[in-house]
């Protein structure tokens, strides 16, 4: 939503009040902290941004799929960031048997030294 909101040249606050919710509300949803709580506001937002059917069609299809949240902690590097974003990645186009491979090298326990 972002990269078309930049597109109009809006601030949050512009798009947040066109498709009625609150800028902060815009702004984790913008940060992938949170999503549009139904279709109705997504509607909204579509209308607001101006999108192109293509635009429209790709944003809602993307805003229905489910996402969970990974809370990553505030003061990890960037290579840290880096490598779970990689691992993300991975997981997300790994067959089975990939994954069996992943989880063998994350136990569930921490190992003793």
């Amino acid at each position: 939503m972002r990269s078309y909101r930049k597109r109009l040249k809006w601030s949050q606050k512009a798009v947040a009040e066109a498709s009625g919710c609150s800028e902060t509300y815009l702004s984790r949803i913008e940060n992938g902290l949170a999503r549009p709580r139904n279709k109705e506001l997504l509607e909204r937002f579509v209308d607001a941004l101006q999108l192109r059917p293509a635009e429209r069609h790709s944003l809602l299809k993307a805003a229905s799929q489910s996402q969970r949240v990974i809370r990553l902690k505030a003061n990890l590097t960037p290579r840290a960031f880096t490598l779970i974003h990689r691992l993300v990645g991975i997981v997300e186009t790994a067959t089975d048997d990939g994954l069996s491979h992943i989880e063998d090298l994350f136990p569930e326990e921490p190992r003793e030294n």
